[in-house]
């Protein structure tokens, strides 16, 4: 009898051996290691890939990856994920502000398919759900949240999911003057756009819900046992282009050469003497002094309902200040795009009345001199005056005489009706000038899409190394 009992138990022991391995087998579904790889896409809707990915190449800054790993999987709740009850478990964050980086000589072909890579490899838990996060460019952590208006650098709440990032410029300016020949004597400033001094600083909504063999990009990219997290980044600053230019009212074609110029009768020179948008933030005299955004309450939030990306922002009460006129001990200066005062003014046409053929036979380059400015400012709802634009230039006669015009444009009225900027788009001001009246245009677009800028198409992502 006592034999019989031993044999059944052993027989018992026997299934349930059975059973737990095949329960195993089916959770693992695979023997290999699976390493967690990612894509990136920008905001566009249709997850086009982003354009310039070798802005995310290490030397760059890369991207920097926060996730959590947990057992149930932890949804979205009005915009949140509270990840602070597993922020302990299985030592998360898996990834902890890790810096990956765009792979210029990748192998779609190779065992294990790298489109970015990361330096400590990190694999899947098979049988655990995951949360994502990204930013571009990486930073250095807050570590004392209590005192983070004081620091720089960028905080993950885990209650939350949201970003607090405090190194953020209010304004930055992407343009440079370089040299115009007027005529054989005479070279004139003409500011341009240079984005390689700019930093576009990028946020992507978290990936929640992600799981080996279930991510976002599960059904149409993996090969070799590696599943991807696709990232869709959006802009978290606004841009603003400032294009002005003289009303152009001469062309003419000779020696089969398209030829503009100009027919002021009596006009020397067209110039700026006060070019200013009001309530955006200030632009200061060098590029190493701008005044950082201390972004306590700039959560990033709206990202993560797929809709326009917003933050909560204090109001602007300053004044960008493209072209500024001052006057000490009677002499006039200018100012140009925060530049060292100079008495030089900004000129819009130059050169006589007319084109004419220089002594070496060639025709002289007309005296237009169109200027663009463009600048990555910090989202902002402008106050309650709205953003005026003062503007005042001068006509100077061959005669010498001098007539000055003073104007201001409520842009916030209609048909402008220029408000606000929102981050992730692009808002143009076109204003030529000419002898009796100022044309201003006043437009925006999604910073993405295929008419992002009508002067100058804006580099996708542009991540330098060097900070301003």
């Amino acid at each position: 009898m006592k034999r019989n009992l031993l044999l059944i138990a052993g027989i018992i022991s026997l299934f349930a051996a059975c059973a737990e391995k095949e329960t195993l087998k089916e959770v693992n579904y695979g023997d290999e290691p699976t390493l967690i790889a990612f894509d990136t896409y920008h905001s566009k809707s249709t997850k086009a890939p982003i354009f310039t990915e070798v802005d995310l190449i290490s030397s760059n800054g890369g991207f920097g990856v926060y996730a959590f790993k947990h057992e149930a999987n932890i949804p979205l709740v009005n915009k949140k994920v509270d990840l602070s009850n597993v922020a302990e478990d299985y030592t998360n964050p898996v990834f902890d502000n890790t810096k990956v980086w765009y792979n210029e000589a990748y192998n779609t072909n190779s065992e294990f398919f790298q489109k970015y890579e990361y330096e400590v490899p990190r694999y899947w838990d098979k049988q655990l759900y995951y949360t994502f996060f990204a930013y571009a460019p990486i930073t250095d952590v807050i570590t004392d949240t209590t005192s983070t208006s004081t620091q720089k650098g960028i905080f993950l709440d885990p209650a939350t999911g949201w970003f607090l990032r405090t190194d953020v410029h209010e304004v930055q300016c992407a343009s440079s003057p370089s040299d115009k020949v007027i005529s054989s004597t005479v070279t004139r400033d003409q500011y341009d756009i240079d984005d390689d001094n700019i930093k576009d600083y990028l946020l992507a909504p978290c990936a929640y819900g992600q799981k080996w063999h279930e991510t976002n990009q599960s059904s149409i990219q993996y090969l070799n046992n590696e599943i991807t997290v696709g990232f869709v980044f959006s802009h978290i600053l606004s841009q603003l282009n400032v294009n002005i230019n003289v009303q152009k009212e001469y062309s003419d074609s000779i020696a089969n050469d398209t030829l503009n110029g100009h027919e002021y009768k009596g006009i020397e020179n067209i110039y700026v003497t006060k070019l200013e948008i009001e309530n955006l933030p200030t632009l200061l005299d060098t590029a190493n002094n701008y005044t950082f955004c201390q972004q306590q309450d700039a959560y990033f939030a709206q990202i993560y309902g797929n809709s326009t990306l917003k933050f909560t922002n204090d109001n602007y009460s300053t004044t960008l200040k493209i072209v500024d006129q001052t006057t000490e001990n009677s002499a006039t200066t200018y100012k140009i795009n925060g530049g060292a005062a100079s008495a030089n003014p900004l000129y819009l046409l130059d050169g006589g009345t007319t084109i004419t053929a220089s002594p070496a036979g060639s025709l002289l380059t007309d005296g237009y001199i169109d200027h663009k400015f463009r600048y990555y400012i910090v989202p902002s709802t402008a106050t309650a005056d709205g953003h005026d634009l003062n503007i005042g230039y001068s006509i100077k006669y061959v005669d010498g005489k001098t007539e000055s015009f003073k104007r201001t444009i409520h842009l916030a009225e209609a048909p402008f009706n220029f408000t606000k900027m929102d981050p992730s788009f692009i808002y143009n001001v076109y204003i030529t000038i000419s002898l009796d009246q100022i044309y201003i245009t006043v437009d925006d677009v999604e910073w993405d899409s295929d008419n992002a800028d009508k002067t100058q198409a804006p580099r996708t992502i542009v991540v330098p190394t060097d900070d301003l």
